[in-house]
């Protein structure tokens, strides 16, 4: 329905221009599901029609973890997962160390946990003033009745949510909740900065950027607008001020008052404190905005130091690293680090496992990455980089070469200690000593490649000694140790879990979990 609304919108109000997010991922919320038991709050990023209350959007993924690390610190709330929170017949570690009650195995009383739950939820809505009273209450009637454990208790949790609240700058007189946002456009860019304001006091500050054809501020403004807010109805504040007056705020009210479910206004301030706030976050966008210009113009120069380098008739947009990783011969995989104009693009990361090739011949293994990345479906890079030297710049020549991409795509291959960069038609390696960013950049890939190689090599190793322990026991075949090593992670994970707990793994029963734990026994 929110979608068809923004369809409508459209339609009826026929904007010039069409300005995307360039990144559309969704940002974090942190989750609390009243109907469970014991309730715990998590991270998510997309919120679900059920009866779950959603707090946020974070516009930085770091302020919602430390949001969520300060409540962990202060209340002693359930952190597993609902799956394991059911199966567990003892308390964990987090028990032991104080950082939760143990409702898994020891019958907390329900009502005491969920006053816990009511505390962080007025914490996470910013009702942090009615926060602060109720602790100081509480503190104050422990120690009366001489409980003065509780009361060292409710001390520290007083003074954790005090240390949370000090980053937050009050900038408002009332304690009101709006969004300011500010826009500055150039070409076709453009960066929007929203500033969060819950209960008067500044909670957030970050910029997004805007791509699409030239476009004025308004303009850019009402696109974000309707494209943030569109599918956020946990996250729409009650006002949300704009730096310039936007024609269709009325409309934009209107959608975003049937998204949050409640009146939401759209106002551009002429005089006061908000109009300074507004000020702030345009100036704000336009400093982004000359800042990331001067950060296009050195990726640019990068590329055209690579180009000149490397001798290439045009710079290379796209680059890729590749390396190979194994285990003395087992494990052993290829992995691939993409980037694009100079910068990291994750969804462009692959990794291999190696299938026909023998696994102790670093060329044969190499020479199968490429073919599997270069024969597949995506466009092939303008530049590989080769973790190796001059054997492994041949090897993946002659793979370019016998798939008809000779001229398209250009290899390069960087050799360790002390680093080397090998190049066709070259004996020795290249002279780097004027051309330090490029060698610290041509560095950069190869051991993000290298890191990405090994984690992949990593998980494929626990996973491998996990199931051949695992094999010996009978009756428990690939679905059951695939289970068990999701559930546990570890042997001594396994050894440990009850037969209650091993019983009410996916795929696993009574007599499978007796099995497991009479071997292990043995």
């Amino acid at each position: 329905p929110v979608l068809h609304q923004e369809r409508r919108l459209i339609k009826k109000l026929k904007p010039r221009y069409n300005v995307l997010l360039r990144d559309d991922k969704a940002f974090l919320l942190i989750r609390m599901n009243p109907a469970e038991e014991y309730p715990a709050f998590t991270l998510v990023r997309r919120p679900k029609k059920d009866r779950a209350l959603y707090f946020g959007p974070y516009v930085s993924a770091g302020s919602a973890r430390e949001t969520l690390r300060l409540v962990e610190s202060a209340y002693p709330l359930r952190r597993c997962g609902n799956k394991r929170f059911r199966r567990r017949s003892r308390p964990c570690l987090n028990h032991q160390m104080g950082l939760c009650l143990g409702p898994c195995a020891l019958g907390v009383p329900r009502a005491d946990y969920l006053r816990l739950v009511d505390e962080v939820v007025l914490f996470l809505k910013g009702r942090t003033k009615k926060l602060l009273a109720l602790l100081k209450d509480q503190m104050k009637l422990a120690a009366e009745e001489l409980r003065f454990e509780d009361a060292a208790v409710l001390r520290d949790r007083l003074r954790s949510v005090q240390s949370g609240l000090e980053a937050q700058k009050v900038v408002l007189p009332r304690p009101v909740d709006l969004d300011v946002l500010g826009a500055a456009a150039a070409g076709a860019g453009a960066v929007v900065e929203l500033m969060t304001i819950r209960e008067g006091a500044l909670t957030g500050s970050a910029p997004f950027r805007l791509k699409g054809p030239d476009a004025g501020d308004e303009e850019v403004l009402s696109a974000f607008i309707k494209q943030f807010y569109g599918q956020r109805a946990a996250g729409v504040p009650e006002r949300i001020v704009t730096s310039k007056e936007l024609p269709d705020k009325t409309e934009l009210g209107e959608l975003l008052s049937e998204i949050r479910g409640s009146r939401v206004e759209v106002v551009c301030p002429k005089r006061g404190r908000l109009k300074e706030l507004a000020r702030l976050a345009d100036t704000n966008a336009s400093s982004r905005l000359v800042e990331e210009a001067r950060t296009e113009r050195g990726r640019e120069e990068l590329a055209r130091e690579i180009e000149g380098l490397l001798g290439l008739s045009y710079p290379p947009r796209r680059i890729e690293a590749v390396d190979i990783s194994h285990l003395g011969g087992d494990y052993a995989v290829g992995a691939l680090a993409a980037f694009l104009d100079t910068m990291p693009k994750k969804s462009g990361y692959r990794h291999f496992r190696i299938r026909g090739a023998a696994t102790r011949d670093d060329y044969a293994m190499l020479s199968e990455v490429l073919g599997r990345r270069l024969a597949g479906p995506h466009e092939p890079p303008d530049l590989i980089i080769i973790d190796g030297g001059r054997g492994q710049l041949s090897t993946a020549l002659k793979v370019v070469d016998e798939l008809g991409l000779s001229g398209k795509v250009a290899v390069a291959a960087l050799a360790k200690g002390p680093d080397r960069l090998f190049v066709p038609g070259k004996k020795g390696p290249l002279d780097l000593g004027e051309n330090r960013e490029v060698l610290f950049f041509l560095m950069r890939m190869r051991d993000e490649a290298h890191r990405f190689a090994n984690r992949y090599r990593n998980i494929l190793a626990v996973k491998g000694f996990l199931g051949s322990e695992l094999e010996e026991i009978p009756g428990i075949g690939p679905k059951r140790r695939k289970e068990l090593v999701k559930a546990f992670g570890s042997i001594e994970g396994i050894k440990k879990s009850s037969l209650e707990e091993l019983a009410g793994v996916p795929a696993m029963n009574i007599k499978a979990a007796a099995a497991v734990l009479e071997h292990f026994k043995r």
